[in-house]
C-alpha cells in the first residue's frame, strides 16, 4: 500500500513516500490468457528534500525486487531475479544536487556538480535466454513499449548533454557504486540443475573528471573526459 507524507521545513520541503508491496503480472491474450511472469517489489522508501537555496537531495531504499517466469516450466515457476540467501535489503541510494551557484563553482573547478551513491546487496540471477527474450519483447509492445522508448530517448538526450564542454548546463555526476557478490546462474534447461554458476564477487564503480588536449594539427582542442573505473574482485566461475 503506497503512502506519501510532506513536511515544510524552514523554507524547504521534505517529501517521504513509502510502498510496502507491489506486484505486476505480465499477461498475454491468445486462445486463452497466459501469464508470462510476475514482477514484485517490497519496502520501497524514498525521501526527497528541496532545500531553501534551491538544491535537492533524494535518498531511499528498496527491500527486494523479484522477477518470476511463470510460462516456461509447465505448472511451475522459477525466480529469475531476487536476493541471495542471507541478504536483507536489495539497495540503498543517495542523490545530491546542490543549488545552482554551488554546482557552477564545482563545474568551474572541474569537479562533478552532483553525486550518486548506491549500495546493492547480493542478488541472484537465473538467466534462461528464451524466457528473458519473451519478457523483453512483451515490454517493447503497445503503450508500455511506447513509454519505454520515450524514456530511453530522454535518457540518451540527457547523456549527450552531460559534459558538453562549454555548454551552460554542462553537468557531471560523481559515482560511488558498490555491488556485493551478485550470483548469475546459467542453466542448460530452465528446470535443470546442470549449468554454469558465476559469482561476480565485489563490484565497485567510481569516476573522475579529466581535461585532456586532443591530438591533431595545431595541438587540437581541449576535451573534458569522464573517466570511469570499474573494479571487480573475487570473481569465480564453476559448474552447478
Amino acid at each position: 500500500a503506497p503512502a506519501a507524507d510532506g513536511e515544510q521545513r524552514a523554507g524547504g520541503l521534505r517529501v517521504l513516500a513509502q510502498l510496502q508491496a507491489l506486484s505486476v503480472s505480465l499477461n498475454v491474450q491468445g486462445g486463452a490468457a497466459q501469464q508470462l511472469g510476475v514482477f514484485a517489489m517490497r519496502e520501497l522508501v524514498t525521501e526527497v528534500s528541496f532545500l531553501p537555496e534551491g538544491g535537492m537531495s533524494v535518498s531511499g531504499q528498496l527491500g527486494n525486487l523479484t522477477v518470476q517466469d511463470t510460462s516456461t516450466v509447465a505448472g511451475g515457476e522459477y525466480e529469475m531475479l531476487g536476493l541471495r540467501e542471507g541478504a536483507h535489503s536489495l539497495l540503498t541510494f543517495e542523490y545530491d544536487s546542490p543549488a545552482e551557484e554551488a554546482r557552477a563553482a564545482a563545474r568551474a573547478a572541474l569537479r562533478c556538480d552532483t553525486s550518486l551513491r548506491l549500495r546493492m546487496s547480493s542478488v541472484r540471477v537465473s538467466y534462461w535466454h528464451p524466457a528473458v527474450m519473451r519478457i523483453v519483447g512483451y515490454l517493447q509492445e503497445g503503450v508500455l513499449g511506447a513509454l519505454m522508448s520515450a524514456t530511453a530517448s530522454t535518457v540518451v538526450q540527457v547523456a549527450r548533454s552531460v559534459l558538453a564542454d562549454g555548454a551552460e548546463d554542462a553537468s557531471a555526476i560523481a559515482l560511488d557504486i558498490e555491488v556485493g557478490s551478485p550470483l548469475v546462474l546459467l542453466p542448460f534447461e530452465p528446470d535443470s540443475s546442470d549449468g554454469l554458476r558465476g559469482d561476480l564477487g565485489s563490484i565497485a564503480v567510481h569516476n573522475s573528471l579529466e581535461r585532456r588536449t586532443a591530438a591533431g594539427p595545431g595541438g587540437g582542442g581541449a576535451e573534458l573526459l569522464d573517466c570511469i573505473v570499474v573494479a571487480i574482485e573475487r570473481m569465480q566461475l564453476s559448474a552447478l
